[in-house]
């Protein structure tokens, strides 16, 4: 585990987290999918648990992310 750390940068849990976040932006950006089917596809047990961790990540709500990025790509 130490090795990993070093290697990556932070712990395996840590690891896990951010590429489920970043698979649920994918899916967010990419789709049209409930938040709740997101947070499922994404290796979430649930919304809520999907929400906080997503909001510590990012420091945004997944809702308000993916408005951010659906209306970047409109006007961009």
């Amino acid at each position: 585990m130490r090795s990993f750390r070093r290697h990556v940068g932070c712990s395996v849990g840590e690891y896990v987290r951010r590429v489920r976040i970043h698979r649920a932006q994918r899916l967010l950006a990419e789709t049209s999918m409930a938040l709740a089917a997101v947070a499922v596809e994404a290796g979430f047990y649930d919304q809520s648990h999907f929400a906080r961790v997503f909001k510590r990540v990012t420091g945004m709500t997944p809702g308000d992310w993916q408005g951010m990025v659906k209306s970047t790509w409109r006007h961009g």
